[in-house]
């Protein structure tokens, strides 16, 4: 609406002024020295007009001439920086399809160029890892970091998955070591430690670090727990190596309460108490976890140990007929058991009603034992083939 008004304005005064031009449109004199100029009024305004016009662009000039170039210098960086982003996508392209020379080159181009190399030198860096030239990955590693300072945990991160894929462990370490002084509870950071003390088998470091990986949920649940399970494992073989109860005794009573109920645990335990001796000890701990939660795993092995009173450990063992008197399992249990206290009628009803209730070639090894014990022979080798016959099909 504002621009319409004006032009009406503009529209009338030309109007206005076209008018008392054709009624007078006057002149103007003009004389110098001996020159004599004599032109109309209306001529001469749109002369000074004119002249006002050309002489305020030239006065403008350098104003636009500047304003030019900078758009200029503008398109030009605009242009340049995509060249050069074409460049590094292209190079990653080719790290992607595993051409390494070829990705280092264009990389390394792309870097030279542009004010931001990060990326460029730590995937030239793996590039160069890939064809075995370690000094100079190191050497793009030491670019990555001259050229933005403020990236050191990335750039540290990628040394150490390289040095860590190459098997350099001592120099993994060191790099890992420094940066968790840097930033101490960085997911990632504990997670490249907890792989690369797996791969040395540092079970006491990994052990040392089980509690920053739980508070800062670097692995889920299910495979935190595994995790534990093997640190304990470890430690417990090791304690069970130096020959010491105190060591293998100290290695349990480290393992968290829930993890003692573990079946998988439990086994290695009680193994290893067998091998120093220690049966009493082992039927404790396989009458504790058998009582808090019921496995077969562990009532079989309940069958296999010599406890420091026998017809006690039989007597417990048949306890359990009064909830589970249909498992196969502790019919085979309670048959080893009679025939360690030499109760052989006994021995042979639990084989039985095992068989009776699961036939499987480990029961029949046993009452093929016992028959052999009672010098029946033939029994003894007719259960020998049936197990044997029925080993291929339970496997």
């Amino acid at each position: 609406m504002k621009k319409l008004f004006i032009f009406l304005f503009i529209l009338l005064t030309a109007v206005s002024i076209g008018l008392l031009m054709q009624h007078d449109s006057g002149y103007v004199l003009i004389n110098y020295s001996e020159w004599l100029l004599e032109m109309p009024l209306w001529l001469t305004l749109l002369g000074l007009g004119a002249a006002f016009f050309v002489l305020h662009k030239l006065l403008n000039l350098p104003r636009f001439s500047s304003r030019l170039l900078s758009q200029y210098r503008l398109w030009s960086e605009q242009r340049q920086y995509h060249k050069i982003q074409q460049q590094t996508n292209h190079g990653l392209i080719q790290i992607a399809e595993g051409n390494w020379k070829a990705a280092e080159k264009i990389l390394l181009k792309a870097a030279s160029k542009t004010p931001a190399p990060l990326i460029n030198y730590l995937a030239a860096a793996k590039a160069a890892q890939e064809q075995g030239h370690y000094e100079q990955r190191d050497e793009y590693l030491r670019l990555a970091h001259r050229s933005t300072p403020n990236a050191e945990v990335a750039v540290g991160l990628t040394q150490a998955q390289l040095q860590l894929s190459h098997c350099q462990y001592e120099r993994c370490l060191a790099t890992l070591n420094h940066l968790r002084s840097i930033v101490p509870h960085h997911p990632y950071v504990l997670k490249l430690l907890k792989h690369l003390y797996n791969k040395i088998n540092s079970w006491q470091e990994l052990h040392t670090l089980l509690p920053a990986l739980k508070k800062q949920k670097v692995f889920g649940p299910m495979e935190m727990e595994a995790i534990e399970l093997e640190v304990y494992q470890h430690l417990l073989l090791a304690a069970g190596t130096a020959e010491s109860q105190f060591s293998l005794q100290s290695a349990w009573d480290a393992i968290p309460k829930a993890l003692q109920k573990h079946q998988q645990l439990i086994k290695l335990y009680t193994d290893l108490l067998l091998k120093q001796d220690s049966g009493a000890q082992a039927e404790n701990i396989l009458l504790t976890a058998i009582n808090s939660e019921w496995n077969n795993e562990l009532v079989k092995r309940y069958g296999l140990i010599k406890g420091a009173n026998l017809p006690a450990q039989l007597k417990k063992a048949e306890e359990w007929l009064k909830v589970h008197a249909k498992n196969p399992i502790l019919f085979l249990t309670l048959g080893r058991l009679s025939t360690l206290n030499q109760l052989w009628g006994k021995a042979q009803y639990y084989f039985e009603m095992s068989l009776e209730l699961n036939p499987s070639s480990e029961t029949y090894l046993e009452i093929g034992k016992l028959y052999e014990q009672l010098h029946e022979q033939e029994k003894a080798f007719a259960a020998y083939r049936a197990g044997l016959l029925l080993k291929p099909v339970t496997e």
